[in-house]
C-alpha cells in the first residue's frame, strides 16, 4: 500500500504498466479497480500501454475474463483487443489476459 502512494513520481517514466490482479480473491476485486481506474486517470499515462493480468486462473473459484472485465469495468470495446491487426479503433492501449503465474500459462501473451 506504501508504494502505490509513490507511482505518480515514477509514471512520467515508464514504456508499459503490468498490472497483476489475484483473480481468485473476490474480496479485494474492489480495492483493484479502484488502483487500476486511479492510474488510468492520470494525464500522464494516458498514452501508456497496460497488460492487466487476471492471475491465478488455476484456482476453481477465480473469476473468468468476462467476469473479471466486469469486476474492472473494462468491456471488450473499452479494450484495444489481442489481435494486432484488429485493433479496437479509439480504445485506449489497454488490454487483459487471463493467466496462472504459477502453471506458466496465459502471461506470455500479454509481453
Amino acid at each position: 500500500m506504501q508504494a502505490r502512494k509513490t507511482w505518480s513520481e515514477y509514471c512520467g517514466t515508464v514504456d508499459g504498466i503490468i498490472f497483476m490482479v489475484d483473480a481468485s480473491d473476490h474480496t479485494r476485486m474492489q480495492e483493484a479497480k479502484k488502483e487500476l481506474e486511479s492510474l488510468l486517470q492520470m494525464p500522464e499515462l494516458q498514452n501508456v500501454p497496460f497488460v492487466v493480468f487476471g492471475n491465478k486462473i488455476d484456482k476453481k473459484e477465480s473469476l473468468k475474463e468476462d467476469e473479471f472485465r466486469e469486476m474492472l469495468g473494462l468491456p471488450y470495446h473499452m479494450t484495444q483487443g489481442k489481435q494486432p491487426n484488429q485493433k479496437n479503433s479509439g480504445a485506449r492501449p489497454i488490454e487483459i489476459f487471463m493467466c496462472s503465474v504459477m502453471k506458466r500459462v496465459g502471461y506470455s501473451d500479454g509481453f
